[in-house]
């Protein structure tokens, strides 16, 4: 995985997003967005790593969340998880990489309603500690691209991801700090 710098903002608390597409010839396209936040890492890595199956109760990118029947891999708290994700149908989202000394989970999306250009999308959670107290959480997606279509679609592509980004790390936000969900969310589930 490539990383990519982050842009300063005069803005800490602003969210901030940097794509950058990797060699066309790997045909990678990622992104990252950090925010910092007040909520301590210890209850971020809660909400994100030991409560992974429970997306769909904070996010509004997910309508709904459950945890895959496995086991537990990486020495994960946490199994796998289906999301019910509009656009893309139910996922299934497999833990690919785990440290708690790091505060970072990444895991990849599997999705029979990806389009046919996508091919795989990889998603990585980093939390920060920063000296104030506050935590910067930094979320990267990385997705491969194939066919003809692929360069065509990467602008939207890069454009729904920075979207997703803003509104999940939001969401995180909101819900790591007061235990509500953001109102986006609750707008969300009220229409179901």
């Amino acid at each position: 995985m490539t990383t990519h710098p982050i842009s300063e903002s005069t803005d800490p608390r602003r969210t901030r997003t940097t794509i950058a597409p990797v060699a066309a010839r790997s045909r990678l396209v990622s992104a990252t967005s950090a925010r910092v936040t007040a909520a301590s890492p210890e209850r971020l890595w809660t909400v994100l790593a030991d409560e992974f199956d429970a997306v769909g109760d904070w996010a509004s990118t997910v309508e709904a969340s459950t945890a895959w029947p496995a086991e537990a891999t990486h020495d994960t708290p946490a199994a796998d998880r289906y999301c019910d994700v509009p656009g893309l149908g139910r996922t299934r989202e497999r833990i690919t990489a785990y440290d708690p000394v790091a505060r970072m989970i990444g895991y990849e999306v599997e999705a029979h309603g990806m389009p046919g250009f996508l091919r795989s999308v990889e998603s990585t959670w980093r939390i920060t500690p920063l000296d104030s107290g506050d935590a910067e959480v930094r979320l990267t997606i990385d997705a491969r691209v194939s066919g003809p279509a692929a360069r065509l679609l990467t602008p939207m592509l890069r454009s729904q991801f920075r979207r997703t980004q803003r509104r999940v790390l939001a969401d995180l936000d909101v819900y790591a700090r007061s235990g509500e969900v953001s109102g986006r969310k609750a707008r969300m589930t009220a229409g179901r």
